[in-house]
């Protein structure tokens, strides 16, 4: 019976400057190191599931989650997470898709964004997908109305695009209020 679900939260596997890339060697080796452990590997809809009692969850279970959706998740982090059997939930800015971060705090040069058709191929193969706004604003600076926008829209795309509903949804900066 699980006991204890660890999450971990990366950005960008790339060699990419900045403090949100984790170069793909070391990412591998985390990847590695969890696997010799004995962890398996949930989705947040695995996790939605074992929570509502659905499904069990054995006792070292880890959560991968990438949020921005970068290119290189597609390129890099999915094929490496594939080779140790993991699941990955990735939460997605949806109006950003096909272009580049453009966000406060993004990197420069800003890195490529994942396209709609990358997404779906990926959902196709095991990657779950949530909701990381549509624009990647900061939720707390806005007001009502640009609120419902942001995460509305962004669950509409992502049942338009995959046909399901998102199970999760990550506010971007992990900024949060009432």
């Amino acid at each position: 019976m699980t006991s204890a679900i660890n999450v971990l939260m990366y950005h960008s596997i790339s060699d990419a400057p900045g403090p949100t890339s984790i170069d793909p060697a070391t990412f591998r080796g985390q990847m590695e190191c969890l696997a010799a452990r004995g962890y398996r590997f949930a989705t947040l809809r695995d996790f939605a599931a074992w929570h509502s009692g659905e499904i069990e969850l054995p006792a070292c279970t880890a959560i991968i989650t990438f949020d921005d959706g970068f290119a290189d998740f597609a390129a890099t982090a999915a094929p490496i997470l594939a080779a140790h059997g993991c699941g990955a939930t990735v939460f997605l800015p949806t109006g950003r898709l096909g272009g580049a971060e453009d966000w406060y705090g993004a990197d420069r040069p800003a890195r490529a964004l994942m396209t709609w058709d990358q997404v779906a191929a990926l959902a196709k193969n095991g990657v779950d997908f949530g909701g990381h706004s549509v624009t990647h604003a900061d939720l707390t600076k806005l007001n009502a109305d640009e609120l419902e926008h942001e995460i509305a829209q962004s669950h509409r795309d992502l049942e338009r695009y995959l046909g399901q509903a998102p199970v999760a949804f990550a506010p971007p900066y992990g900024h949060a209020n009432a």
